[in-house]
């Protein structure tokens, strides 16, 4: 299932980010593996999955480094790229932490309408597309 990754600000629960990929439920619901994914097992179409302390966001970062490869060996550029979206925003979470909160959730969506009207139409929802 498609899930949607938002980044909320904790102190207003401000939707910051949003991004979103029709294929990237393949990589990131782990649940059949959890003893190699700890978190992504936690990842999946019945209810959010909320990142926000250094150790859940610095076990995301390392689980989203072997999807990455993964997706990479399979030459899946877009969900590669997806995936290093993902990971950037999990970096800035941990060099703000406190300051927000990542959310995993096949109920995250936004309306296109609460899209910045700047960004590029091959952007809106995210930039697996860049170099391919």
């Amino acid at each position: 299932m498609t899930q949607g990754i938002a980044l909320y600000s904790q102190a207003n629960n401000e939707l910051m980010y949003f991004t979103t990929h029709q294929r990237n439920g393949d990589y990131l619901e782990r649940e059949a593996d959890a003893g190699r994914f700890e978190m992504l097992s936690g990842v999946d179409d019945c209810d959010p999955s909320y990142f926000y302390t250094t150790e859940n966001l610095s076990q995301l970062i390392e689980e989203l480094d072997i999807a990455i490869g993964e997706a990479e060996r399979n030459i899946d550029t877009e969900i590669a790229n997806h995936l290093k979206e993902i990971l950037v925003l999990c970096r800035l979470c941990l060099w703000n932490v406190g300051d927000f909160v990542l959310v995993i959730s096949p109920f995250e969506t936004v309306s296109k309408d609460n899209i910045p009207k700047t960004i590029p139409d091959k952007f809106l929802l995210n930039i697996s597309l860049v170099g391919t």
